[in-house]
């Protein structure tokens, strides 16, 4: 009998715990805004087509990770893994020598192909829905 109860209650609590998303919850990327990092972004192509949220520092629009992809307005934002360029609206209260000031974006992950230099490669990129401080 004590043999069964302990049964019981471990998979009670395994089934209670996989039945709860796995031992850890990951949020999936359709939930609108998820709070992202740069690297997650653009290692997992099951980003693309949809908003996430980045907060980091704000890095004007020149940077080693080439030209701007879509417009010469885009800028980039670096977090602790990254950088990624932002196109759309330039956000309010920014001015290109804002260099290192904080900044969060909401965006949809977009991808498209660069050409820079005679070589051509596939570059992610935010566009903006929405800033915060």
């Amino acid at each position: 009998m004590k043999n069964t109860m302990i049964g019981l209650v471990v998979s009670f609590v395994i089934c209670s715990v996989a039945s709860a998303g796995g031992f850890a919850k990951v949020a999936e990327p359709e939930e609108i805004g998820f709070a992202v990092s740069v690297k997650e972004v653009v290692s997992d192509p099951h980003y693309l087509g949809h908003e996430v949220t980045i907060t980091g520092s704000f890095k004007g629009g020149y940077s080693k990770i080439g030209p701007p992809p879509v417009t010469k307005s885009d800028f980039i934002v670096e977090d602790p893994t990254g950088q990624i360029f932002v196109t759309g609206s330039f956000p309010a209260g920014f001015r290109r020598t804002d260099i290192g000031k904080p900044i969060t974006v909401r965006g949809m992950v977009k991808s498209g192909v660069l050409d820079y230099a005679g070589s051509k490669r596939d570059i992610v990129y935010l566009k903006a829905v929405k800033y915060g401080k």
